[in-house]
């Protein structure tokens, strides 16, 4: 059963209505994203999502969020994932948030953040 939240401010209902399963439709891998940056295990029902980049203290980054999304949904329409565990990669992080330094790269060299979608 997947969890879900009730959300009781009006600001945000017609907002929450408006979001479907087919918003993250789009997420899909982009040429140059890391293939090793995040894995996936199934054991026993049990689904684990181990973030691999220990040396940036598992900071998300674009190439992370476009597969962890379209795996999280797969997920969700299972009845398998009962359990969905995640990790991270190294002794010192679990997860230190968004990768600012490579959001300010993007804009620096690119005059604007990435996309997380194509």
């Amino acid at each position: 059963m997947p969890l879900k939240a009730r959300i009781t401010n009006p600001a945000y209902q017609a907002q929450a209505a408006s979001t479907t399963s087919d918003d993250y439709a789009e997420f899909c891998e982009q040429p140059g994203d890391d293939p090793d940056d995040v894995s996936f295990n199934t054991l026993y029902g049990v689904r684990t999502i181990q973030l691999n980049r220990p040396k940036k203290y598992n900071a998300l980054n674009g190439s992370m969020i476009r597969k962890i999304i379209p795996r999280l949904k797969e997920y969700q329409k299972s009845a398998l994932a009962s359990v969905v565990i995640i990790g991270g990669a190294g002794p010192k992080a679990f997860c230190a948030g968004g990768d600012v330094s490579h959001l300010a790269n993007d804009i620096a060299k690119n005059g604007e953040a990435e996309l997380l979608w194509a």
